[in-house]
């Protein structure tokens, strides 16, 4: 993790007019996060990631944009050998947030809407759009985001081809950890944009979902309401069968899927 002394300094060579820097609690994550306010009240997102993520969700972050999926527009910058992300701080609540305080059936049934319609988006661009991107396979991704967050090669290899196996069958692009924290909305519970670009890759969409149902799950939500509506918007698209397998397999496992 990279040192927040030179976090600071990177942020003073690129911004001006600092007003305060905030490092928030992100669960699941090795990066060094922190918001930065200037006087004229704007926050910016600072993530310090090393080249190889930072330039992936740099990529998928363009190609999501361009398909109309609300993602950050992330910038890319330089700092005495260390690659950082930039986005626009979003000033909403995290899907999370609201359920901890408590939601209405009906507003949680409209998320689970916003979740499919999101999916379905995303899966919805050519594959084609990544073939330039580096750790472009949920595989590959799995085995970085274990790696980076324990430093374990063979646990990471583990996770690669348990990820692979799990990911059999058609794949298109999907964000494989689109969970209630990873949503932010807005006063009205409309979607204002996904986070968490790091989990977007080439995989198959029961997976995807399959990992988002344990998370509602994990929440003490009805994850087979949410497969009900995914099945409703993504027609022929998800698989209850495999997406139980999946589930079942990430419970003994893959336990780092079950948040």
């Amino acid at each position: 993790m990279t040192n927040l002394g030179f976090c600071y300094k990177a942020i003073q060579h690129t911004t001006d007019n600092i007003r305060r820097v905030d490092r928030p609690f992100i669960a699941g994550t090795n990066s060094q996060v922190l918001i930065v306010e200037t006087f004229d009240g704007k926050k910016t997102v600072f993530r310090f990631n090393d080249r190889c993520v930072a330039h992936r969700n740099h990529d998928v972050s363009q190609v999501l944009a361009n398909h109309g999926v609300n993602v950050p527009q992330i910038k890319l910058h330089l700092y005495n050998g260390q690659y950082f992300e930039t986005y626009p701080y979003v000033s909403g609540l995290t899907m999370q947030e609201y359920l901890d305080m408590g939601m209405t059936h009906q507003q949680i049934q409209d998320n689970y809407a916003t979740i499919a319609l999101q999916m379905k988006k995303i899966a919805d661009i050519p594959v084609q759009n990544f073939q330039n991107i580096e750790n472009k396979n949920c595989a590959s991704v799995a085995q970085s985001n274990i790696i980076n967050r324990t430093h374990s090669w063979v646990l990471g290899q583990f996770v690669k081809y348990g990820t692979k196996m799990l990911n059999y069958g058609p794949q298109s692009i999907c964000h494989c950890d689109l969970t209630p924290r990873n949503i932010v909305l807005d006063d009205n519970m409309n979607l204002m944009t996904i986070l968490d670009l790091n989990a977007v890759s080439v995989a198959n969409i029961n997976f995807s979902v399959a990992i988002t149902g344990l998370s509602l799950e994990h929440n003490n939500l009805n994850k087979q309401d949410f497969y009900s509506v995914c099945n409703d918007i993504m027609p022929n698209r998800i698989h209850r069968q495999q997406i139980d397998i999946i589930e079942n397999i990430c419970k003994l496992y893959f336990r780092c899927y079950v948040r």
